[in-house]
């Protein structure tokens, strides 16, 4: 993986690290309670390399304007063509006089050319583009411009393997459909869980996701730790601004009703994640413990390898259901984009067939090439939220 993962972020990640700088992890206070977890397989994570790019060890900007800097030549290498709309791109101060009166040029022109169908495409950038200087805003607002809070999608698995457990912000339609999905023996698959799983289009991925996440849980469902006061006053504006905003927990006793509600002592401190469509990253715009995004990460990631060896009998619940909705590669018999709504046949009974996925997620590990496998083939081009 070269640093192009997200344009412009040679100055966001810096070189390559090495074993040793992956393993440091400090313990702060807020970990006191922190479960114990084997060492052996720490060392295991450690060999696999998570997030290899990204430092452990943080260096974050105090300078005002080397913030702004940092986040204007991110921002201007993800719109690039927005340049010849006269835009702003400054994250704080920003007018859009500018471009508003190109675009509106600009219109006219397609109009005289009779390029109708190009208006539409072209007031959806900008509406793009403003929307992501906002959210570009907030991380200067929050202090979060960090080189540990900016991360290629491609790394999303291996955040996901330390916190798979997902409580998602929903509006209150959505909140009561979910509600019924939880209610359903074998609920079809929810759009959300589609558009992450699509992240990696293939079925490793499609299957590690929707083993932890294929109900999906609403913020309203939420049971764990406190949420921190500045928390939830910066998810109440997150909010507003990105497309999904999630709870990324360890709670994995929540895996849910088809794994047979195990029973798991849980690991702490979740993370708060904003993404935003279209663009080839996503946000750590929280962690409950206020400490940064790898303190104690290692432990999570090994405390999910414990979890899946331990319970990967209870699998076995899914062998009740006959052919459930999965969301998986489209067979020779559906539509490539109606696949949702079929339900997934295996040679096997379905239950047996996760409890092989899950022996060949552990080969990898040991193996350490289990973010590899996880991302796929072809994690390159960029993978974006659609």
């Amino acid at each position: 993986m070269t640093d192009e993962s997200v344009p412009g972020f040679a100055l966001v990640v810096p070189p390559v690290r090495s074993k040793q700088e992956l393993a440091l992890s400090k313990r702060f206070a807020a970990h006191i309670g922190m479960k114990s977890v084997p060492e052996n397989t720490v060392a295991q994570v450690i060999q696999n390399e998570p997030m290899p790019r990204i430092p452990r060890e943080n260096d974050v900007p105090i300078d005002a304007d080397v913030k702004e800097q940092l986040l204007r030549v991110f921002f201007e290498n993800i719109f690039p063509h927005m340049q010849g709309f006269r835009a702003d791109f400054r994250i704080s101060n920003a007018t859009d006089e500018d471009l508003d009166a190109e675009v509106a040029e600009t219109i006219r022109h397609y109009q005289s050319l009779g390029l109708t169908d190009e208006i539409p495409v072209l007031n959806d950038e900008v509406v793009r583009f403003k929307q992501v200087r906002r959210v570009l805003a907030l991380m200067v607002e929050e202090d979060l411009v960090r080189r540990d809070t900016i991360i290629p999608l491609a790394y999303l698995p291996d955040l996901f393997m330390a916190v798979p457990v997902w409580y998602f912000y929903t509006d209150e339609i959505e909140q009561q459909e979910i509600v019924d999905d939880w209610e359903t023996e074998d609920p079809c698959v929810h759009p959300r869980v589609e558009t992450f799983c699509d992240l990696f289009p293939h079925q490793v991925w499609y299957d590690t996701f929707q083993l932890f996440n294929r109900r999906v849980r609403t913020l309203q469902q939420y049971r764990g730790e406190v949420i921190p006061a500045a928390i939830a006053k910066r998810m109440a504006k997150a909010v507003t601004l990105f497309d999904h905003v999630v709870i990324a927990t360890p709670y994995h006793d929540e895996a849910g009703l088809d794994w047979n509600n195990p029973e798991w002592r849980r690991a702490i401190d979740p993370y708060v994640l904003g993404f935003k469509k279209g663009l080839p990253c996503f946000f750590v715009i929280g962690r409950f413990s206020d400490t940064g995004t790898f303190p104690l990460f290692n432990e999570l990631l090994a405390d999910t390898i414990e979890f899946l060896r331990t319970n990967q009998q209870k699998l076995k619940a899914f062998n009740d259901i006959y052919q459930p909705f999965w969301h998986h590669e489209p067979t020779a018999n559906e539509p490539a984009d109606d696949d949702a709504m079929y339900g997934y046949e295996t040679e096997k009974m379905f239950g047996d067939y996760l409890m092989d996925h899950i022996d060949r997620l552990l080969g990898e590990f040991e193996r350490g090439t289990l973010f590899d496998w996880l991302r796929g083939p072809n994690p390159e081009p960029l993978v974006v939220l659609r």
